[in-house]
């Protein structure tokens, strides 16, 4: 019984080394589980902030696209309006040549009668000068042959 007993005790003894050494590894494990528990929370945080700031960044991306493609309808429409204002103003200035080119073909003409007329006038002029010439020099023939009478009317009378 004895050899029992110490068998026995040698076994418990030896049971109680395993406890404490399962106790100690259990709480090994513990202490493990809670730092993997800790670790754990952590990455979750980290991972909840890492959302938020990427959720902050998609929602920021969707405001500026927003905001781009609103700007780009607006440059599209501006764009639209210049092309046709540009085309109206190419309508206006090709209108603007033409009567100017009409004009300016009128004006040469009216220039082209008129440096007719002055010729023309001219050649009057100087038809008219020749003429007066003409007339003075026989005027002043007349006029010397009247004096010429005249005085031999005077001296025949004296």
């Amino acid at each position: 019984i004895r050899d029992k007993n110490e068998a026995l005790e040698v076994d418990l003894y030896s049971v109680k080394e395993e406890n404490q050494a399962l106790n100690r590894e259990l709480d090994r494990l513990q202490a493990d589980n809670q730092s993997l528990a800790a670790t754990l929370e952590e990455c979750k945080a980290m991972i909840e902030k890492e959302k938020e700031e990427a959720e902050k960044k998609a929602n920021d991306n969707v405001e500026a696209e927003r905001r781009l493609l609103e700007e780009k309808s607006l440059l599209e429409e501006s764009k639209a309006m210049i092309e046709k204002e540009k085309a109206d103003t190419e309508k206006n200035l090709l209108e603007e040549k033409n009567k100017l080119s009409n004009h300016l073909l009128k004006t040469k003409q009216s220039l082209e009668i008129i440096e007719t007329q002055k010729s023309e006038l001219q050649k009057k002029s100087e038809s008219l000068a020749a003429k007066l010439d003409e007339m003075k020099t026989m005027q002043s023939r007349d006029s010397a042959q009247w004096m010429k009478e005249r005085n031999s009317l005077t001296n025949r009378l004296l």
